[in-house]
Order: C-alpha cells, then sequence, then structure tokens
C-alpha cells in the first residue's frame, strides 16, 4: 500500500511542476506528440508497403530483382 501512496505524491507533485512551468509543459506535450505521430505514419507506410505480403504470391524467398544502369543517354532518348 505504502507503493501507491508514493505514486500518488509523486503524480501530484508532477502536476504541481507542470502547472507552475507552462512553457515546459507546452513543449514536452509537443514534441511527444510529434513523436508519436512520426513513429505511426512510419510504421503504417512501411507496414503496407513493406511488410505486407505480396498478394499472390506463394513463395516470396523465391522472389528476386531484375536492374540496368541507367545511362545520360538512356535518359536523354527517354524524355523525348
Amino acid at each position: 500500500m505504502r507503493l501507491v501512496e508514493e505514486v500518488g505524491k509523486d503524480l501530484r507533485f508532477a502536476a504541481r511542476v507542470l502547472v507552475r512551468t507552462p512553457g515546459f509543459t507546452l513543449a514536452a506535450v509537443v514534441s511527444l506528440a510529434i513523436g508519436i505521430g512520426v513513429t505511426t505514419f512510419l510504421f503504417t507506410n512501411l507496414q503496407s508497403t513493406v511488410f505486407r505480403e505480396i498478394p499472390g504470391v506463394t513463395e516470396a524467398a523465391s522472389l528476386g530483382s531484375v536492374t540496368a544502369p541507367i545511362t545520360l543517354q538512356h535518359l536523354r532518348a527517354f524524355s523525348r
């Protein structure tokens, strides 16, 4: 029971300090909001593009990629 009382005292003290320093409170809340928002955005995009299975592919380990070097001549021909 003593632990609960100590945590309650700590929370009341933290609330008093945050009320006394509104600039710090605002900075902390904005920092947390931006951090949570960016993390959510990145995870959502990675989940939908990288971690999701490709529909219709049963053996993803057998997939490969084909690349070719692109030269300035290729770019000029493509832009015409």
